[in-house]
């Protein structure tokens, strides 16, 4: 029940961060503020690493559903600090635009 429980709230925690940083691909795809000349083909790369965190996620929730708990807690975790190092990336980018 305990890791159930622990493996429920790893895959809360990266949902979190998924969508943390899929507001701040919208926050910077509205900013206004003039963009480096290379940002473009930067941004394309950084909005598709976005996109690539949902898979992993719906496999955290096929193998949750298989009770592979402690996998998925690993697994979760993982995924968490790649999502929350691109959103410090971001973050840091966000600020530089001053967005």
């Amino acid at each position: 029940e305990k890791a159930k429980n622990e493996a429920q709230a790893a895959i809360a925690a990266v949902k979190g961060a998924v969508e943390q940083a899929t507001t701040l691909v919208a926050d910077i795809e509205k900013c206004r503020r003039p963009k480096p000349k290379d940002f473009k083909k930067d941004w394309e790369l950084k909005k598709g690493q976005v996109d690539g965190f949902a898979a992993p996620v719906a496999d955290l929730d096929a193998n949750f559903g298989r009770e592979d708990f402690l996998g998925v807690k690993a697994q979760a975790e993982t995924l968490k600090a790649q999502v929350d190092a691109w959103v410090t990336e971001v973050a840091a980018v966000k600020t530089k635009l001053k967005c």
